[in-house]
């Protein structure tokens, strides 16, 4: 039975599985004979549950108990509702619905049942998100997942074959979000160069607008006011109607005109049947999807412009997703790239089929192990060779493994199956062991046999003796899509893998705990919270877990130092651990966070708190000149603009709109507190000379010559972000400066009074004042005394004593370390 590799495409409207045998990528059709299974799932009354193309037909007739597009919600908390089965799932647990439709449709073909795959999930998924679609392949079966980002996926399947070298650029407009990542093939080997997107931008877009231009006209002929996003009664109607845009989008792709047909979509306030039927054109589509198809294309350029990288240089788009299909994308885009589009691809497939190459190259074999009984007679031998490569002579290194009453082989020999290549003779070592060295044929799956002889030159039969092997593009290791780090009780972040850093990674950081933690209480716990994103204010970005100090064995004192070390593997997977030496334990219970949901109540508030801070930062954006300010802010008016459209939907009880609302209040906010950096800067500006020229005297009179260097290390840096009014970069070059400046400062030896002093003064921002107060006693003796070394052991005592203001911690998701 040959090697299988099952690839899966888990998407937001649509999902597709392919299988490749080492030769050959198929996708496997359902049992309606489409590539494609609509990602739906119902569970009528008797809690029976239907999945996909039947499913989808009750989309429109029942929607209440029909859920479809649950993917934008992976990694959430929300629950979805099934009221007449009276059910609910989490979207992980209907994703797994969908992912054992295609495992049995796979099983039907293959005759077994997959138990290991590689799953694709969007580039910009962050880790609560890939953790959910884990835990859905393990809910449907699936011994073991592996995730691949969806444009690396693209990238395999479009180049697999082919000797092409240079930048390529794929676009992924799937249902929900839009990625575009740019990718470099060199010596058939692939490299992910950035990545960029638009998580509010996707192929339902397009369909709300076509949906929102049929809702005028219907209001305008029949006048059904009540017929609205924000009104819950409206869902089966908008359903419907939906239903029918969404097929009259995908027949303008072919057409030039089209019908949206309802038939007795509602009944009108005299009590007559409404009977849709809007004839639209392409022309008139186009015109609705316009400012869309302008941001897909912004989306790209400015990846390009931040890599540095022209459209010239860019040797293929690849396009991935239905949406892509659109005439009018597609000539936008191509425009854009001189017309360099990668032909004979389905986008509706690509990433499946990419998927399934990617498990070959990972060596995830898909079918289940054979028992003993069957396990063919001969001296076993394990070989280890890569199924996919772009290295036309790779190794295969190898090992026998003899029972009791067999005996090694002496020479091996590898040979291929053309005829045209075979190893020379290779010694077996007193372990077992060889190595060989094969030549492939280029862009082809090369099958080889394995033969082993003995001293006198005679066959020895071993079990497995064929392997295959496929020449074609491999990948490097996947990077990291955002920034992963620990929050800081002062908001501020400790990043230990920046975007962009290769997988799997492993570091591991020195803490230190800001408050007492009492032995023996399960309730008195400690939190070092785990957040994702490139926000340099903790709050800002997404908390993905947290690690938790609890149930120490002895009393753990404030400012007790905590090594903690992060670990993500290929699929981007976190594991963690708290090392804590001065009581021998270690904690590894970390708590994987699902992404809040937020009410309705809560999201109301917020869109109307930022209304007003945005509302009031582009008049003072505008009124002071202060043009960096106002370069940030021109995104805040359309990003303000899709904010209240999700709120009318959000209001209609739709939780997808509601979760897309809470991440555009985040990001819109984050973009305000950008724009109220950029309006501090001449304040930025003149601290920073000030602790330049503080730096300056006390390191020259203070510091080493390591330190000197470092000083002018950052003065060089800072002087740059000055010149480029980059308030980020300064801010972290004066924090670097302030590092070195209070290293010459503790070589003075009255410094220690002054650091003692500040505590005093500001004695209420500890966080544990009676502890505080005890060291500031004892402190006052040791001053009076001039007993400095005494004075310094108390300031180190004290100092993790004061990790931020109350505020700053409150917002920093409760962390107990800096």
């Amino acid at each position: 039975m040959k090697s299988m590799y099952i690839g899966i495409d888990l998407g937001t409207t649509n999902s597709t599985i392919a299988s490749f045998d080492g030769e050959a990528v198929n996708v496997i059709a359902n049992p309606f004979g489409e590539n494609l299974t609509p990602s739906v799932v119902r569970i009528d009354p008797r809690g029976g549950t239907t999945i996909g193309r039947r499913a989808y037909r009750f989309l429109e007739s029942d929607p209440l108990n029909t859920r479809s597009e649950f993917k934008r919600l992976m990694g959430t908390e929300t629950k979805l509702e099934f009221p007449m089965a009276q059910q609910s799932f989490l979207p992980e647990e209907l994703s797994a619905q969908v992912l054992s439709s295609l495992l049995s449709d796979a099983s039907d073909l293959l005759g077994y049942q997959p138990k290991k795959a590689v799953i694709s999930t969007p580039a910009l998924f962050e880790l609560p998100q890939n953790h959910a679609t884990v835990q859905a392949g393990k809910l449907a079966g699936l011994e073991e997942v592996v995730l691949i980002q969806e444009p690396i996926a693209s990238a395999i399947a479009a180049g697999w074959r082919k000797e092409l070298g240079g930048m390529w650029l794929i676009f992924d407009l799937g249902g929900g979000t839009l990625d575009v990542s740019l990718l470099e093939t060199k010596d058939e080997r692939l490299r992910v160069v950035d990545h960029g997107g638009d998580n509010f931008l996707g192929g339902k877009d397009f369909d709300n607008a076509m949906v929102d231009w049929a809702l005028a006209k219907l209001h305008e002929q029949f006048g059904l006011s009540e017929v609205r996003r924000d009104n819950p009664e409206s869902r089966s109607i908008l359903n419907r109607l939906k239903a029918a845009c969404e097929q009259t989008k995908i027949e303008l792709s072919r057409v030039q005109r089209s019908m949206i047909s309802v038939p007795e979509l509602c009944r009108d306030a005299a009590g007559n049947s409404v009977e849709v039927e809007l004839e639209i054109t392409r022309a008139d589509y186009e015109a609705l999807i316009e400012s869309l198809v302008a941001r897909g294309l912004a989306v790209c350029l400015a990846l390009l412009e931040k890599a540095k990288v022209t459209p010239d240089e860019i040797i293929h788009v690849v396009f991935v997703g239905g949406p892509t299909l659109t005439p009018l994308l597609r000539q936008r885009i191509g425009d854009a790239f001189g017309g360099r589009i990668a032909e004979g691809i389905d986008p509706m497939t690509i990433v499946a089929r990419g998927a399934a190459l990617y498990a070959a190259t990972a060596g995830l074999d898909a079918r289940p192990n054979e028992p003993a009984a069957q396990q063919p007679a001969g001296l076993a031998v394990r070989v280890e060779y890569p199924p996919v490569t772009a290295d036309a002579e790779p190794f295969v290194v190898g090992r026998f493994i003899p029972g009791p009453d067999e005996l090694l082989p002496a020479k091996v020999l590898i040979k291929r199956d053309d005829s045209q290549f075979s190893t020379p003779e290779a010694t077996v070592t007193a372990e077992g062991t060889f190595v060989l060295q094969l030549q492939l044929q280029r862009h082809v799956r090369n099958l080889f046999h394995l033969s082993a002889f003995s001293e006198t030159g005679a066959p020895i039969p071993i079990q497995a003796p064929d392997f295959a092997i496929v020449h074609g593009v491999s990948i490097a290791d996947p990077p990291l899509s955002r920034s992963v780090g620990v929050a800081l009780s002062d908001d501020t972040v400790h990043v230990y893998f920046k975007k962009g850093t290769a997988l799997p990674a492993r570091k591991t950081f020195a803490h230190q705990t800001i408050r007492t933690v009492v032995a023996g209480s399960a309730e008195d716990l400690l939190s070092v919270p785990i957040i994702q994103g490139e926000f340099h204010r903790a709050h800002r970005n997404g908390l993905i877990g947290t690690l938790t100090i609890g149930g120490v064995k002895q009393t753990l004192p404030a400012g007790s130092r905590m090594e903690v070390t992060l670990h993500l593997d290929r699929s981007g997977q976190m594991q963690a651990r708290a090392d804590i030496p001065s009581i021998g334990q270690s904690f590894e219970n970390i708590v994987h966070i699902l992404v809040p949901t937020a009410t309705l109540e809560t999201l109301e508030q917020g869109l109307a708190s930022t209304e007003k801070r945005s509302a009031d930062l582009l008049r003072k954006g505008f009124s002071s000149g202060e043009k960096s300010a106002v370069k940030i802010l021109e995104s805040v008016p359309g990003l303000m603009l899709e904010a209240r459209r999700c709120i009318e939907s959000a209001r209609g009880d739709d939780p997808d709109a509601q979760q897309r609302l809470h991440r555009l209040l985040n990001e819109i906010d984050s973009a305000l507190d950008a724009a109220e950096e950029a309006f501090e800067w001449p304040q930025l500006v003149n601290e920073a000379n000030e602790q330049i020229q503080i730096a300056m005297a006390w390191v020259s009179g203070w510091g080493t010559p390591a330190e000197q260097r470092l000083l002018d290390q950052a003065m060089e840096k800072a002087s740059t972000a000055l010149q480029t009014a980059d308030a980020l970069e300064l801010d972290r070059q004066v924090k670097s400066i302030k590092a070195v400046t209070l290293a010459a400062v503790n070589r003075n030896p009255e410094s220690v009074y002054y650091d003692f002093e500040w505590y005093v003064e500001n004695i209420t921002l500890a966080t544990d004042l009676p502890r505080a107060t005890e060291l500031i006693n004892k402190g006052r003796g040791a001053a009076s005394n001039r007993d400095r070394d005494a004075l310094r052991a108390i300031n180190r005592q004290l100092y993790p004593l004061f990790p931020g203001t109350e505020e700053e911690r409150s917002k920093s998701y409760g962390s107990g370390v800096h």
